[in-house]
This record gives structure tokens, sequence and C-alpha cells, in this order.
């Protein structure tokens, strides 16, 4: 996609990793990162930026929005899975999908 600009949607708890992710530099070079505030607040998020440009050079391209974190969060999947429940919130073509498509496979899923 030579000249166009490419987004990146991720969620501010991917940056407590992100200078450790595989070809991280290639990807700030290349993607402009559209970050939902989701776990953290916007000023500790804008700080998490800084300490990247500060020690690893990193001028990261990025746009902040607030996100709302919607009642069937994958981490609340997961951690329903493991206790063997179904999770709240979840449509049940959704939890159907999950199961049928051994989503989460990690964890056990019950039929």
């Amino acid at each position: 996609f030579k000249g166009a600009e490419i987004h990146m949607l991720m969620g501010d708890d991917m940056l407590v990793h992100f200078a450790d992710w595989p070809h991280v530099e290639e990807l700030v070079n290349t993607l402009y990162f559209v970050i939902g505030i989701r776990h953290f607040t916007r000023k500790e998020v804008v700080e998490r930026i800084k300490v990247l440009r500060k020690t690893r050079g990193m001028e990261v391209r990025y746009r902040l929005f607030q996100a709302k974190i919607p009642e069937f969060a994958s981490s609340k999947i997961r951690l329903a899975i493991k206790q063997g429940k179904e999770p709240d919130g979840v449509p049940s073509a959704v939890w159907r999908y999950i199961r049928e498509h051994g989503l989460y496979a990690s964890s056990k899923l019950g039929s």
C-alpha cells in the first residue's frame, strides 16, 4: 500500500509491553496508532508514550480516544471459561461461535 497511511487500533493496555513487540521499530515507523483509553487515564497513556521516546527513541504517531469496555471483553470471557462458566453478557450466537471454532482454546470450553 505504497503511499497509504495505515492505522493500527489498540487498547491502552497494549502499551505496557509495547517496546518488547517483535519488529516494534518497523511498526512505529510504518503505522499510525489509534489508541483507545480503557484502563489508564489520558495523562498516563501520554506519559507512557513519552517514556518510549526518551528510552527507545521511538517517535510514535498516535491519536487517543475514550473507549468503552464492552460487558463481554475477552478478559472476562477467558476468566469465565477458566472457571467453567458461560460468560455473562455474551450473546448466545457469539458464545456458540466461540465454542464451535475453538476460540480461547487454551482454556477449557464447555459445549
